[in-house]
C-alpha cells in the first residue's frame, strides 16, 4: 500500500511532524491492518489523523479535547 495524502496547510510554517501508521511494525505481512495518518503542525499545533481514506483535521485545542476525552 501506497499512502498518497498531503497535509494541507494550516499556517505559514511548514515544519509538519510526521507520525503515520502507514508500516507493518509487528507483521510480516505486506498490508498493513490499519494505516492511519497522525500529524501536527509545529506552530499552530494543527492535527490531522485518522485512516488514511478519511483524515479528519483538528485545531490544537479541539485536538486536547479529544485526547482527554478518549484517554
Amino acid at each position: 500500500m501506497k499512502a498518497d495524502y498531503t497535509t494541507p496547510k494550516c499556517c505559514d510554517r511548514t515544519s509538519i511532524a510526521v507520525m503515520d501508521y502507514l508500516w507493518p511494525i509487528f507483521t510480516k505481512d505486506e498490508e498493513i491492518p490499519n494505516p492511519h495518518v497522525n500529524r501536527m503542525c509545529m506552530k499552530c499545533h494543527t492535527h490531522w489523523a485518522g485512516p488514511v481514506d478519511s483524515v479528519k483535521q483538528y485545531t490544537g485545542k479541539e485536538w486536547d479535547r479529544y485526547v482527554e476525552e478518549n484517554a
